[in-house]
């Protein structure tokens, strides 16, 4: 099974998949078959795919879900550890902004102590 998802993750569409479903948010369930029957409904799937809880549009634009078979190249996985989500990217890792705002606040006390010897 691929690294990019687990069971329980929260995961975007993203392309390959239809255009009309990239973006949508999904909770993923456990791996799938090859060819699985969800919901009534038989899908093909990748040798690597994932049930999911969602509700996706596809190339048609006909909403699909609430539970369907998805690539594992469609999906990106939406983390809030210091994996390489792309949110984490953008804003900082905690560590890295407590880090940060410690230096901040170091250099105001020492910019204080000199004001206050001044005096």
């Amino acid at each position: 099974m691929s690294t990019n998802v687990k069971p329980g993750d929260v995961a975007m569409v993203k392309a390959p998949y239809a255009e009309p479903g990239r973006g949508a948010v999904v909770q993923v369930l456990r791996a799938s078959r090859t060819a699985e029957c969800i919901d009534g409904k038989s899908y093909f799937c990748e040798a690597v795919g994932w049930v999911v809880e969602g509700w996706v549009r596809d190339h048609g634009g006909t909403l699909q879900g609430p539970r369907l078979a998805i690539a594992d190249e469609c999906l990106r996985p939406l983390r809030w550890s210091n994996g390489e989500d792309e949110v984490l990217r953008i804003a900082g890792k905690p560590q890295e902004i407590v880090r940060d705002l410690t230096r901040q606040v170091e250099q105001l006390r020492a910019a204080m102590r000199r004001a206050a010897e001044g005096f």
